[in-house]
């Protein structure tokens, strides 16, 4: 009789994920050709240049959806990479997008019925997200939250909305899941940018993570 729970996805226990000596990179915000307009590479292309790039772990944060997760699984497995599962959500109400990491197989299955019931509320590219459901769901403690994509252009100079929208995003999720995202792409507003992120982190005591998003 086949396993009733299933080969789903490997999730490592924690417990036995010793942080890597020497001070390892895991790429948390990543999208495949999966996301239109924003990824142009298959999932076992970016696989494989992480490691080239000596990446540890590696995400697949596609917009709005899962798509990858299965073949990030097979592709992490035939060249010895950690995975990890996620999923960048756009929400409305100014909020711009976050990226929802799934910390569990059961973090994994709330993003994926909040995704199926964003989908569902909304239209073909343009999900609507039930920001109470979703805030719920993160208190599980079984996600952790990026800020999301950086905000370009004049945006980017606006330190009042960025430390407005942090404000707001720590009211959804807390502090405890939720983490402050710099990015930087050798663009002339990445700097003030990351600065306004870095203080309203500070701020909030916010944990600070760096991606290439």
């Amino acid at each position: 009789m086949a396993d009733p729970r299933g080969k789903v996805l490997p999730f490592p226990d924690r417990r036995d994920a010793p942080m890597p000596v020497g001070g390892g990179w895991a790429e948390l915000h990543v999208h495949s050709a999966g996301s239109f307009l924003f990824g142009a590479n298959h999932v076992e292309e970016l696989v494989a240049e992480a490691v080239r790039l000596g990446i540890e772990a590696l995400a697949i944060t596609d917009t709005n959806g899962l798509y990858g997760a299965r073949r990030l699984a097979e592709a992490a497995g035939e060249y010895g990479i950690g995975t990890v599962y996620g999923a960048e959500l756009t929400l409305d109400q100014g909020l711009g997008s976050i990226v929802v990491i799934a910390r569990s197989l059961l973090g994994f299955t709330r993003l994926s019925a909040a995704i199926s019931a964003g989908q569902l509320a909304g239209a073909k590219n343009a999900p609507v997200y039930d920001l109470d459901a979703l805030s719920a769901a993160a208190h599980e403690g079984q996600w952790a939250i990026l800020t999301g994509c950086p905000v370009l252009g004049e945006a980017a100079y606006d330190t009042d909305a960025i430390h407005a929208r942090m404000d707001r995003l720590v009211d959804l999720f807390g502090r405890t899941h939720l983490h402050a995202e710099l990015v930087d792409h050798r663009l002339p507003e990445d700097g003030p940018r990351n600065a306004a992120v870095h203080a309203a982190a500070q701020r909030w005591r916010l944990p600070v993570v760096a991606t290439n998003a």
